[in-house]
């Protein structure tokens, strides 16, 4: 039988492919088996991280300023039982699990940065891991070196309060390494440092970048670096005018804080400055002056750089009526007085927030001042802050009927309107019956509150009592061409003012017969004669009390040498430990110093009589704080003068 080639070659050929197809198959069983054991590479699959559940949460301290740590999601698996975040694409799994303890009645700011994962999802909750209630959820921060990574700003959460914080990768399928940081701001008391006078104590500050939202009134602001004031967005002014609006720097008192700067194309375009503080009854009235300085950019306003205020009530939401915002362009903004032309500016202005409502309570103030979205134009702003009661104020709450009296509404409302139809801040009033007046306010955030007082027709005070013994430090006896002559009374109570009168000729009281105070000074002249002087209380609705018995004066004819145009000092005044009298050619005339109390009581006395030098020291350290009268005098006549111990 003849051999078949063709046969012969198909049978190799088809032996060969056979030995290929068992080698493959062998090959392919391999790569299954090592793969359902978990091998690869040599190596098992690493295994879930350790905050793969809830209740597995890593606590994370919060701090004062940014500290950030590392963590990873890789090989994290699914949440069982826990709600929905309804935010960054979350299907479920890859999500890993943190807690944080609240301090303190704090604001919080946890911030994420970017690692081997570079778009993630964040989501805060409250309650237990056994059940959670949604609190927030972030997305992305939109701006800076991070913008696909989350942060999320919590206001008003209870002191020792547990949130637990749910981290993943967006979509569920970005895994990787990524770092957190959970920074906190502590409350204040009540009106701590609002001038500045103090610098940056008791304020928070941040610094970030902003981003357009179309249709939003600014850009949005977004904090990238915490509790730092050494940035040139930050500067306490304590002097000088501003460069474009000509106003000064510091509004009031020594001292202001500038936010932002005329720089542009900054690492941080905006800044932020927030004080979160407990409402107490004496400052009821946030007032804050600011005044704006904004560089024009051409570009649509919520791109365009801005001034912002914001105020979060207790619940941590924002109170719509007392928060604005100012961007260009804006009716309020004047073009700058020089420099460039596209700068406009707002001198300063005064606003408030009737904080009433929250008396015991936290609630947080937060300005904001940002370049434009793009970067190459600048905003900044200069504040001034204070406190007050939140009440209409008066000169008296009672008066005579007829008698004028002058209401004042709180300061740093954007419109007043008076029952009396006027729309000032103060008015002036004089009824004569008791008339309760109102005043509607209206802030600069549109906010309106009505507020009253009621003015009572009556008598201010009871008659006031009878008038006590009159005393004085030159026994009864006088000169004449004597002057500054005190006489003091005991205080009269009820009594707002006191008259005094003299029976005898030539004398003048220092500064009139009507005072204030329980002493008197009179001059007598030459023709001056003797007489009885007397005093009354008095008060403003006309009432008189008892004439004090008569304090006869003695005015009789001597000879002065002058002595009332000799001239010494008394210094320092005020004074604390050594008061010093300077006599010059006077000490050859004066024989004792005597100090007294406001009401006639001899609490020093010094003899001159030997005294060698024209200074004299007087340890006055035991003397308890108010004023007091050194008298200076010979056989003849005295010369007084006040001083003040501190």
């Amino acid at each position: 039988m003849p051999l078949n080639i063709n046969k012969l070659i198909n049978f190799k050929y088809m032996k060969k492919i056979n030995l290929m197809k068992k080698r493959i198959f062998i090959l392919l069983l391999i790569i299954s088996i090592t793969s359902f054991l978990g091998f690869g590479n040599n190596s098992f699959a690493p295994p879930p991280p350790i905050n793969d559940e809830c209740s597995n949460a890593i606590l994370l301290t919060p701090t004062p300023t940014n500290l950030y740590s590392t963590f990873t999601n890789d090989s994290a698996t699914v949440s069982s039982g826990i709600p929905l975040p309804g935010c960054a694409t979350f299907t479920g799994g890859g999500d890993v699990w943190f807690s944080v303890m609240v301090p303190v009645n704090a604001h919080l700011f946890i911030d994420s940065k970017k690692g081997t994962m570079n778009d993630a999802g964040m989501a805060v909750y409250t309650g237990s891991c056994s059940n959670l209630t949604l609190l927030a959820c972030n997305d992305n921060k939109a701006c800076g070196p991070d913008p696909n990574m989350p942060q999320i700003d919590l206001i008003g959460l209870p002191a020792n309060q547990v949130i637990y914080i749910r981290f993943w990768g967006k979509g569920n399928n970005n895994f990787g390494t990524f770092q957190l940081s959970v920074v906190f701001s502590t409350p204040q008391p009540s009106c701590s440092n609002l001038g500045f006078e103090n610098d940056f104590t008791a304020w928070f500050a941040t610094l970030g970048q902003q981003y357009e939202v179309i249709g939003a009134a600014t850009p949005i602001y977004v904090p990238l670096l915490f509790n730092n004031t050494t940035d040139p967005n930050f500067a306490i002014e304590t002097s000088g005018n501003d460069t474009y609006g000509g106003f000064p720097k510091v509004y009031s008192g020594a001292k202001s804080l500038r936010i932002g700067d005329s720089l542009t194309y900054k690492a941080y375009d905006g800044a932020s400055v927030e004080q979160t503080f407990t409402v107490g009854a004496n400052n009821t009235n946030f007032i804050f002056n600011y005044a704006i300085v904004l560089q024009k950019g051409g570009h649509p306003y919520y791109e365009e750089s801005f001034f912002k205020v914001d105020f979060f009530k207790p619940d941590s939401n924002s109170d719509t009526c007392n928060s604005f915002a100012i961007a260009y362009p804006n009716s309020g903004l004047l073009p700058a007085i020089s420099g460039n032309s596209n700068v406009f500016y707002k001198p300063w202005t005064s606003a408030s927030i009737d904080l009433s409502a929250y008396i015991g309570q936290n609630v947080t103030v937060r300005f904001t001042v940002s370049d434009c979205v793009p970067g190459a134009h600048f905003g900044y702003a200069y504040l001034d802050c204070s406190c007050a009661p939140f009440q209409i104020t008066t000169t008296h709450d009672t008066i005579c009927a007829g008698d004028t009296v002058i209401l004042t509404a709180p300061s740093g409302a954007a419109s007043y309107f008076w029952s009396s139809g006027d729309t000032s801040q103060s008015i002036v009033v004089n009824p004569t019956l008791t008339t309760t007046y109102s005043c509607n306010i209206t802030s600069i955030g549109a906010c309106s509150n009505t507020i009253s007082k009621t003015i009572y027709i009556g008598q201010l005070f009871p008659p006031p009592a009878s008038a006590g013994n009159i005393s004085s430090l030159n026994n009864d006896t006088v000169i004449q061409n004597q002057n500054n002559v005190l006489y003091v009374v005991p205080p009269i109570i009820d009594a707002t003012t006191y008259i005094w009168s003299y029976s005898g000729n030539g004398a003048s009281f220092f500064p009139s017969n009507i005072t204030t105070s329980d002493s008197v000074f009179i001059n007598f002249d030459a023709n001056a004669t003797s007489g009885n002087l007397t005093v009354k209380g008095h008060n403003n609705c006309g009432g008189d009390g008892t004439v004090s018995p008569n304090y006869p004066i003695n005015v009789t004819v001597g000879v002065i040498e002058n002595f009332n145009n000799l001239k010494y000092k008394l210094f320092p005044n005020p004074c604390e430990n050594i008061l010093n009298i300077d006599f010059g050619d006077f000490k050859e005339k004066a024989t004792t110093v005597s100090i007294y109390s406001i009401t006639g009581i001899e609490v020093l006395k010094s003899d001159i009589k030997m005294l060698t030098k024209n200074l004299l020291q007087l340890d006055i350290s035991s003397l308890s704080k108010g004023m007091y009268f050194v008298e200076i005098k010979n056989d003849q006549q005295s010369i007084i003068k006040k001083f003040v111990k501190e």
